[in-house]
């Protein structure tokens, strides 16, 4: 892990939990310092990728988000801070999650409904893994170990 739980990111949002990582990065729960009500994701870029990714991404997102209108389907960004120094702060831990079978049904059918909405565009996913399923509400049940 890059960042440490309880860390700042740009006086801005504080890291609430690690929540997966992938070939570019990693994703944390993110808490808005001004509306501490608000969560938000916190995607932390590896400085080995190229950085014309995360903006392709960027752009990707608020194109789709404009002509979709529907933002409950479509990740909104809400900020974009570069070159923030984070190895200052590594930190270490795991987490696991464990859903119960009919929350795994019902996380599913979300997903092949997103996954149906993105295809109406003519987008396709390419990388759909579990650390790629970004949940929208803290409402479905979880039990850890």
């Amino acid at each position: 892990m890059w960042l440490r739980i309880g860390m700042v990111i740009g006086d801005k949002y504080k890291v609430v939990r690690f929540l997966g990582s992938g070939s570019y990065g990693e994703v944390y729960l993110g808490q808005s310092i001004s509306t501490p009500t608000e969560q938000v994701a916190l995607k932390v870029e590896n400085m080995l990728a190229k950085r014309w990714l995360l903006f392709y991404e960027r752009t990707f997102y608020q194109s789709l988000e404009r002509g979709a209108g529907d933002r409950g389907r479509v990740p909104r960004l809400k900020d974009y801070i570069q070159d923030f120094d984070y190895k200052e702060h590594l930190g270490s831990g795991t987490s696991r999650t464990f859903f119960r079978p009919l929350t795994v049904l019902q996380i599913w059918d979300q997903m092949l409904e997103n996954l149906r909405f993105i295809h109406e565009y003519s987008i396709t996913h390419g990388d759909i893994k579990p650390d790629n399923i970004l949940m929208a509400s803290e409402t479905i049940p979880t039990w850890s170990t």
